[in-house]
């Protein structure tokens, strides 16, 4: 599912890789680089890759602090009741009932008052979600993955089990 992803910097060196392998929740949370031909850094970010049980046709939620992605063909935007929210989230899917079901009154709640803004792609059973921080430290890190978690608990039980990722 990855290798599908509009949002995974697929031509990037993977640095700092954490893989969680046991547990109902496997993941891996890392960082990648894009450098130029002299080896300075072009873009860098943090990518957290969660497989979930449960299905949802692909959906990107972006944040307006990530800037847009180039329209997704197949997605088609999505609008919601909350002005607010459609003023700082930008929500493409390819099934407009799917991420209504995914992003409730609880998640929009959640997605506007968390102060990491991530952009979040769900694809093919795969939660992946991209930090875009230059900073690289263990307390990053640490709100990354405590972050993941507050989305897993947003988002309705029935459509995504509630991660523990500590």
């Amino acid at each position: 599912p990855v290798k599908k992803s509009h949002l995974f910097m697929q031509r990037a060196s993977w640095e700092d890789v954490l893989v969680r392998d046991e547990g109902e929740t496997p993941a891996i949370f890392c960082r990648r680089c894009r450098r130029d031909q002299d080896g300075g850094t072009v873009e860098e970010a943090s990518f957290m890759i969660v497989h979930y049980s449960g299905d949802c046709p692909d959906t990107t939620i972006e944040s307006r602090s990530f800037g847009w992605l180039p329209s997704l063909g197949h997605r088609k935007k999505i609008e919601f009741e909350s002005a607010d929210f459609n003023k700082h989230w930008n929500v493409r899917s390819e099934d407009a009932k799917a991420a209504y079901d995914r992003i409730d009154q609880s998640t929009i709640e959640f997605l506007l008052g968390e102060k990491l803004q991530p952009t979040i792609e769900l694809i093919d059973g795969v939660l992946l979600v991209k930090f875009d921080s230059r900073e690289d430290s263990e307390e990053d890190r640490e709100a990354s993955l405590r972050w993941v978690e507050g989305f897993s608990r947003a988002v309705p039980d029935d459509l995504m089990q509630k991660m523990s990722l500590f």
